[in-house]
């Protein structure tokens, strides 16, 4: 309500003549000659008990040497029943004061603790009332400051006629003001939505610059409260305001400097954050800081300002524009700058430099605009142009399509049916010749990389698996051999290395079994010369080609059974509902490897019901993330397949659906299930 007061009262006293002009307080002040001030009371009953000595407030200033050292002025006043309501104002300081008019007390405004951390109230206004009064009169001032400045211009005058000159003086700034943060508002949203550096320099610059000018124009003291959080954001709004500035410049005029100014604009928002933790902490008061903040501000005021003439020299046109800007903002930031230092005795006048900022940035806005309309000008044209060529261009890539389509055609028919050839040398290889009916073998093959030839559907890839029977040391003893393999690579080089694999060991086991032959060595031996010659095959090509395999053979009368495993993902075996690996730890390395090593098998006792699985590893390779746009995600857990083992129950058909259950196949798979059963359940037809 006190706002709406004042500003009737303005519009009260608007129009000039109303009320006797105010009379300055200035050339007949006098201070006591004494360092402390105690006592005010009493000095006020009997002032001329006391030596007062004149003092020229133009010449001196006023800062106390320790804390809580106050100065105790006086001014004769002249008949005050001259004006209606008269009233004394003091002008813009940071001076804590206590007023007595004669000797009553009429005003105060804080004491000494307000220059504390945290309890600064920055610079403010003063104005109030005194009595009337026929005959001369005293005016005592108690005033205290950590800060060396003069006594602001004192005034004494009608109230109505200083509250509207006051209004009248701060309206132009506290339009510019306004129209700062408006801008500013404007340019968050442009920026916002073009996430530009441009846009956002200027946002910083005219929300900062503006928040500070509505706190520093008098008005405000009327539209926000007066408290340290005030001072606090104004001061750090004016620390931010010049990173807008600094940004702005390098991206209008590129340079070189532009890395000075980069650090420039970190060492601002440094200071700003310092200058905080040290006010909210307590260690220092924030009023401390804005002197050397000043002095950095000068120094960067010099260099931004070296940027825009060198820019403006080399022609640079929106760096012509923010010069004539800059250099009103260059004068007024530092007219305000000596003010703050005590060294002028003006009022603020920034406003005036921040009008003109605004000024240049139309300019450089329309600049921008016109660059805008130019390069979309060249663009339309340039999309006339293609619009009336479209068609042939349309015609001539349609055609240039259409053969590259046909090149592609024809090579993927010749690679498929490379593949399709590939896939009939392959397919015959993979054989289940086992005739046992204790030691049962069955085979699942699905090789990832499928294709249609001639509609003809086939697959192609590097997994195999083989069994047949053998007899060792007597002819009506049958043993039975079982491979599974995993070349390594894609498509055509596994299906190779496959083939390789497939040819060797049918070959071996086609010689090892001919005319019911019966093999005279040990089936360690065998199973250690079978090793030895299918990796000094895939030895000849020189690492380029390897495979990981599970070979072995089972006595189908005992269920003792002898096994490598070179590479290859871990043997399982199914007993009495639970699967666990039984070659964990085996170091024999692929066939076909550069690194040698020595030879080693496993001996393994199959009981009656015993379940063996041997497969590649496209039964561990799972994609397993199910949730759309995440990150592939494969499986890594190896114990994984036991557990599907276990709830298939042995059966392979269950076991591929599990798999599929759980996470998509991304690899070649097969699975070699060995089932070792007694006569008593070959018999039952178990």
């Amino acid at each position: 309500m006190k706002f709406f007061y004042y500003l009737i009262l303005f519009f009260l006293c608007v129009c000039p003549g109303i009320a006797k002009e105010p009379l300055r307080i200035e050339g007949n002040w006098q201070i006591l000659d004494q360092e402390q001030v105690n006592g005010v009371a009493s000095i006020l009953e009997n002032p001329e008990e006391y030596a007062w000595k004149p003092v020229d407030l133009r010449k001196r200033k006023f800062v106390s040497s320790k804390e809580g050292e106050y100065f105790l002025l006086r001014s004769k006043l002249p008949a005050t029943q001259l004006w209606k309501s008269p009233s004394v104002f003091l002008g813009k300081s940071i001076f804590s004061y206590t007023v007595w008019h004669d000797t009553k007390m009429v005003y105060q405004h804080s004491d000494h603790t307000q220059f504390h951390a945290k309890r600064f109230l920055g610079w403010l206004w003063h104005q109030f009332t005194i009595q009337e009064k026929a005959q001369p009169s005293y005016l005592y001032l108690k005033v205290y400051s950590e800060l060396n400045l003069h006594l602001p211009i004192s005034e004494l005058g009608d109230e109505n006629y200083l509250y509207n000159r006051t209004f009248m003086q701060s309206l132009p700034a506290m339009f510019v003001a306004v129209i700062c943060v408006f801008l500013g508002i404007i340019f968050l949203i442009v920026s916002i939505l073009l996430k530009d550096m441009f846009n956002v320099s200027i946002t910083i610059f005219y929300l900062c610059v503006g928040w500070w000018l509505i706190n520093i124009n008098p008005i405000s003291q009327f539209l926000l409260a007066l408290n340290p959080l005030r001072l606090q954001l104004e001061l750090f709004a004016l620390y931010l305001a010049p990173i807008g500035c600094v940004l702005l410049v390098m991206e209008i005029v590129p340079s070189r400097l532009n890395h000075v100014l980069r650090v420039c604009a970190y060492i601002f928002f440094a200071y700003f954050l310092v200058a905080a933790l040290a006010e909210f902490s307590g260690l220092l008061p924030l009023w401390k800081t804005v002197i050397p903040f000043d002095i950095y501000l000068l120094c960067a005021i010099l260099l931004v300002s070296y940027q825009i003439i060198r820019g403006s020299l080399r022609g640079n046109s929106k760096a012509r524009i923010l010069a004539f800007g800059l250099v009103a903002l260059i004068f007024f930031a530092t007219h305000d700058a000596f003010v703050v230092m005590g060294h002028l005795q003006h009022n603020m006048q920034m406003h005036w430099g921040a009008l003109s900022f605004i000024l240049s940035m139309v300019g450089i806005a329309l600049a921008r605009t016109i660059e805008m309309h130019r390069e979309l000008a060249t663009k339309n044209k340039s999309l006339d142009f293609l619009n009336q060529n479209l068609e042939t261009k349309v015609q001539e890539r349609t055609y240039e399509l259409s053969e590259s389509m046909k090149k592609i055609q024809t090579l993927k028919e010749q690679q498929d049916g490379d593949y399709f050839l590939t896939s009939l040398l392959e397919k015959p290889l993979q054989t289940n010749r086992n005739k046992s009916k204790k030691v049962q073998t069955d085979f699942y093959t699905s090789q990832k990389k499928k294709f249609e030839f001639m509609n003809r559907k086939a697959e192609l890839g590097g997994d195999i698996s083989i069994s047949g029977n053998l007899r060792f040391f007597q002819e009506g003893k049958r043993y039975i051999f079982f491979f599974n393999g995993d070349a390594m690579g894609k498509s055509m080089q596994g299906a190779g290395g496959a083939i390789v694999a497939g040819t060797a060991v049918n070959n071996i086991i086609a010689r090892s079994a001919r005319n019911n032959k019966v093999i005279q060595v040990s089936p360690e031996i065998w199973l250690k010369e079978t090793y030895q010659e299918l990796d000094a095959i895939f030895q000849t090509f020189g690492g380029s080609m390897v495979m990981s395999a599970v070979c072995g053979i089972v006595d189908e009368e005992t269920g003792e059974m002898w096994f490598f495993n070179a590479e290859h993902p871990a043997t399982i075996l199914f007993r009495d509902g639970k699967a666990h690996f039984i070659d964990s730890g085996i170091e024999l390395r692929k066939l076909g490897s550069p690194i040698n090593v020595d030879f080693e098998f496993l001996r393994y006792q199959l009981l009656p019901g015993d379940i063996l699985f041997c497969g590649s590893d496209g039964r561990d390779d799972l994609e397993i993330s199910h949730t759309k746009g995440s990150n592939r995600k494969i499986n890594e857990d190896e114990t994984l397949i036991l557990r599907i083992v276990e709830q298939s129950q042995g059966e392979i058909q269950t076991i591929l659906r599990l798999l599929e259950e759980t996470g998509s196949i991304t690899d070649d798979l097969s699975l070699v299930k060995l089932s070792f059963q007694t006569n008593a359940l070959v018999d039952q037809g178990l």
